[in-house]
């Protein structure tokens, strides 16, 4: 018989094309049965084709070479886009940490290492691209991308990897950058780990915001305060206040900002921000209220502001509306004044809820909310973000909160299908009204009283069998007792639930709870955006007292909350690598 083949080298992936090896074996003897005369004959002529055009029993014949491959076109040939692809399908279905994993194969393989350093001129940055042409690949950017996508994680989710993950090199990264207080200490770290780490694909490219992470810090500008110390939001501005001053005396490096602090109870907004401009500010955090904030950014101030409340999105390229989130807003401090606003938005737990349970791949759920407006944002804020169906219910008054659940369950509907029965049979059918099983959770929006209502009534009409309950953290705020609510899952600030020890400090000094706490811990955080100004510009998180804080494109800085669980009548922190 006869036959080519392509040739292969050994441990070859796949054949050598430039080589054809043709084999010839001889023919065996073959027996003809009666009646098949005419097919052995026809067999017989092929055969002896055969014989007659191939040659000698190995024969290799050379294919002409192919011209020398250069440039864009060998990076095309030798790039394997598999792991690049995988991790974007990953990042599109909310699945961080294979996007991760997938791409730092990539950055650490052979192709990697092909691809030009920086991207070329006039091409756009592929900082945030979700395209794995080769045309835009580029180490910088990649590098870039891989940092960015390890920002997506809290605080306990980043310690956890840095200790048990395969990339716990680049998870020990980011736990020390984000959880550093200023600059020098991040220089300081960043050197350590480069030193620990010399082989990793960081160190001879670090991403963008590392390497800014590097240069020397410029002496800072000075820092105006504005909240209230009189009148009606006097306790509340003391509270950022203490907070404030308690983050500027923690902190021990060489280089601390001035800080004025001004009362903006006491004058009108215009008279303080040009007492603070005589005075040589160059940076205002504050103020507190939403009216006094907007009136502020009326004045189209000259220097750059840290507002502490939200107000509707920033406008204008100086806070970064048109630049994407992973990118920040500017330089480091404070040129181009930008406008930036940090605050306790109700908006930021329902945001944690939506992203955390996208993440569970939950998509039958029950929002449950109650009589205050933080709770009508709330629940408006999820519903406006969850991509599946979602049952809407709200309860006027605690009383009712049994009769609103019942309605929500399908229970109302239950007892219309027994009467219409009933009229049907014209007598009476023993009945059992029967709730909806099918929700994989619930999400509340609801203070602490109607919480303990709401379990009950979650019980009651499930028969007990009630799926996971996801609150924000105004169902155990201000709670004198939790033992209704074991088994809800919340979000809560860091501060309550984790003892650093500034936080344990301020706890020890000032004592108190609820909303005092919460404000004391924004004038913390209001702190350390301030003395990480540079970092918070470039789009990287900051692990702050009120959440995982991070800048987005209309100049807001928004947080991701901490994850807790109420068992034993407390409100315990998740444990690291566990999922409610």
């Amino acid at each position: 018989m006869c036959f080519p083949e392509r040739a292969t080298s050994p441990g070859a992936k796949y054949p050598d094309f430039r080589r054809v090896t043709i084999r010839h074996r001889s023919a065996l003897p073959v027996r003809v049965l009666p009646g098949r005369r005419p097919l052995a004959l026809l067999a017989c002529l092929m055969l002896a084709a055969c014989e007659a055009t191939a040659p000698v029993p190995v024969v290799e014949q050379a294919v002409p070479e192919r011209p020398a491959v250069t440039g864009e076109d060998a990076i095309h040939g030798s790039v394997d886009l598999a792991d690049l692809r995988v991790s974007e399908s990953c990042e599109r279905e909310g699945d961080r940490l294979c996007a991760v994993e997938a791409l730092a194969r990539f950055v650490e393989s052979a192709s990697f290492r092909k691809l030009p350093a920086a991207p070329a001129a006039g091409q756009a940055d592929g900082n945030g691209s979700r395209s794995a042409r080769l045309d835009r690949l580029d180490r910088q950017s990649l590098n870039d991308r891989l940092w960015r996508l390890t920002g997506d994680f809290l605080p306990a989710e980043v310690a956890f990897l840095a200790q048990h993950h395969e990339l716990s090199a680049l998870w020990r990264l980011r736990e020390a950058m984000s959880g550093s207080r200023a600059h020098p200490e991040q220089a300081e770290r960043l050197r350590a780990w480069m030193v620990r780490e010399a082989g990793h694909p960081f160190v001879s490219l670090p991403p963008g915001s590392l390497a800014d992470a590097l240069k020397p810090m410029r002496e800072p500008g000075r820092v105006a305060l504005f909240v209230p110390l009189s009148g009606a939001l006097a306790a509340a501005g003391r509270a950022v206040r203490d907070g404030f001053i308690a983050a500027y005396l923690d902190d021990t490096g060489p280089l601390k900002p001035p800080v004025r602090i001004y009362d903006t109870a006491a004058a009108p907004i215009g008279a303080i921000y040009e007492r603070s401009l005589s005075d040589g500010v160059d940076l205002i955090v504050g103020p507190l209220s939403k009216g006094k904030l907007e009136a502020l950014r009326g004045l189209n101030p000259r220097v750059a502001v840290l507002g502490l409340n939200y107000i509707e999105a920033s406008g204008g390229g100086e806070s970064g509306q048109d630049r994407p989130p992973e990118s920040g807003i500017q330089a480091p401090p404070y040129s181009e004044p930008p406008f930036l606003q940090l605050g306790l938005a109700v908006e930021d737990e329902a945001a944690t809820i939506t992203e955390h349970l996208l993440a569970r791949k939950l998509k039958r759920l029950l929002a449950i909310r109650g009589t205050e407006d933080w709770a009508v944002r709330g629940v408006r804020a999820f519903a406006d973000t969850w991509p599946f169906d979602v049952e809407l219910q709200a309860f006027t008054d605690v009383r009712t909160v049994t009769e609103s659940v019942g309605a929500a369950m399908g229970v109302a509907a239950s007892e219309e299908r027994r009467e219409s029965l009933e009229r049907l049979l014209n007598r009476k059918v023993e009945f059992q009204p029967r709730a909806r099983s099918d929700l994989d959770g619930v999400v509340a929006f609801v203070d602490h009283l109607e919480a303990t209502a709401l379990a009950p009534a979650l019980k009651y009409h499930l028969a007990g069998r009630v799926p996971p309950i996801y609150a924000s953290s105004q169902s155990v705020r201000n709670a004198s007792s939790l033992a209704e609510l074991s088994g809800f899952h919340v979000t809560e600030m860091p501060f309550n639930l984790y003892a650093e020890p500034l936080w344990s400090a301020v706890k020890t000094s000032f004592g108190g709870g609820g909303n005092v706490a919460a404000l004391r811990s924004l004038g913390m955080d209001a702190f350390r955006i301030v003395s990480l100004w540079g970092w918070v510009a470039h789009g990287e998180p900051v692990y702050g007292a009120t959440g995982r804080l991070r800048l987005e494109r209309d100049g807001q800085v928004r947080r991701r909350l901490a994850w807790a669980t109420v068992s034993g009548g407390r409100v315990r922190p998740l444990a690291a690598g566990a999922a409610p």
